[in-house]
């Protein structure tokens, strides 16, 4: 079965019809995209095009199909499927058995591509106001070893810490400084959060083993290591827009947790 070629002339020569144009194969994925011009963006204020993805994808342990959908938008990255599709009882799979069966499967995903995902699509295209920036983002990879010794000094933080209470102490300090700066202007704030995310990550580098990275398709840098990996930017940025809410506090205590962690494996007293 030439399921590309199928592929392209069901659901392709459809949605042709709304701009979408075949860009790839990607291993069980058939990838369209289009470009919309005009649409305000926040992440990169320069760039006011989105691209919006629509992905055919088979599964790789039986016969079955879905559809995902993505943008470039931050925030929305990661694939999201229709949940219109989980009512065939499947998970939002469907299963086709022969040729005549796997086209009958993809005119009907044509049809919820057209009817409900591009209601999705629309909402994934629209950054909020308030995230982390391009600007933002490529300064903390490139600078962050400076950032952090700045916030360091500027706050008078212990660079080295001798206890675990000098990690709640900072993280303390870190939370009174979101919180005594949400009245202002986000702009104002930008380098502040900056310096954050970079005294945060720095500090688990030096204790934990940790290291940057800012692969072209992250938005924003992540620091990974022995535990899990973490996108600061994103959760400093969002602790100040949720003024330190619930989630924000667990996960500083996570964070934490990994730097104190690293404290007892050079043997240091917890």
């Amino acid at each position: 079965m030439q399921k590309t070629k199928i592929i392209k002339e069901i659901v392709g020569e459809r949605l042709k019809e709304y701009g979408f144009t075949y860009l790839k194969t990607d291993g069980t994925c058939r990838i369209f995209i289009r470009e919309l011009q005009g649409i305000k963006r926040y992440y990169d204020p320069e760039n006011q095009t989105v691209k919006q993805y629509v992905n055919i994808h088979e599964s790789s342990f039986g016969k079955d199909l879905t559809v995902h959908f993505h943008t470039d938008v931050f925030g929305y990255e990661m694939d999201q499927d229709l949940e219109e599709l989980k009512k065939y009882g499947t998970g939002g799979w469907l299963t086709y058995l022969d040729e005549e069966k796997y086209k009958e499967r993809l005119r009907l995903l044509t049809g919820h591509i057209v009817e409900h995902g591009f209601d999705l699509l629309e909402k994934m295209s629209h950054e909020e106001e308030i995230i982390p920036t391009k600007a933002m983002a490529k300064r903390l990879f490139h600078k962050h070893k400076k950032l952090a010794a700045a916030f360091a000094e500027e706050f008078s933080l212990k660079t080295v810490p001798e206890q675990t209470k000098d990690i709640d102490d900072w993280f303390d300090r870190i939370k009174k400084l979101l919180l005594d700066s949400v009245d202002l202007p986000y702009d104002e704030v930008k380098e502040l959060l900056v310096k954050t995310a970079a005294f945060i990550g720095e500090k688990a580098c030096e204790m934990c083993a940790y290291e940057w990275l800012f692969p072209t398709h992250f938005m924003t840098p992540k620091i990974i290591g022995p535990g899990r990996a973490y996108f600061l930017l994103d959760i400093v940025v969002d602790g100040w827009k949720s003024k330190c809410d619930e989630d924000t506090l667990y996960r500083m205590e996570i964070i934490a947790g990994t730097l104190k962690n690293g404290m007892a494996d050079k043997g240091v007293s917890i």
